[in-house]
């Protein structure tokens, strides 16, 4: 199930029943719509799941594999046990040292989803899926 306060116009998620995956095009109190590549699905948020974060979804949100890591022009994502932690590009150059922005008390990143709320929040792009990936 997809709490409907984390979800924004454009997320990816994915159908329980058919495990189908499209984006959100209308949030509503009690249910959403889901654009599918050939349909569009009305339900209720209890019928939709996040979409885990694996390298094949990385790739195609314009991610690219570094040697410890997964990046794009603005944000750098480790993989830990529990979850993807990330760390955030100042103007085409790391904001930190590597380990500044990793703490124990943060909360990863695990679904696609968040990761789409995640870059929109600090950077105000969307992150969608690129063309020939």
């Amino acid at each position: 199930m997809i709490k409907p306060e984390e979800l924004r116009i454009g997320n990816y998620i994915r159908d329980i029943d058919s495990g189908r995956i499209g984006h959100v095009i209308s949030i509503g109190e009690k249910k959403c719509t889901v654009k599918m590549p050939f349909s569009k699905l009305s339900q209720s948020y209890e019928e939709f799941e996040p979409i885990d974060i694996i390298e094949v979804w990385l790739l195609k949100l314009g991610f690219e594999q570094e040697s410890m890591s997964y990046s794009n022009e603005k944000i750098r994502l480790y993989k830990l046990d529990d979850g993807w932690y990330r760390e955030l590009w100042m103007n085409g150059s790391y904001g930190a040292d590597p380990d500044y922005d990793i703490h124990d008390d943060e909360i990863p990143i695990t679904s696609v989803h968040q990761l789409q709320n995640f870059t929109f929040a600090l950077t105000g792009s969307e992150l969608t899926i690129k063309e020939g990936k």
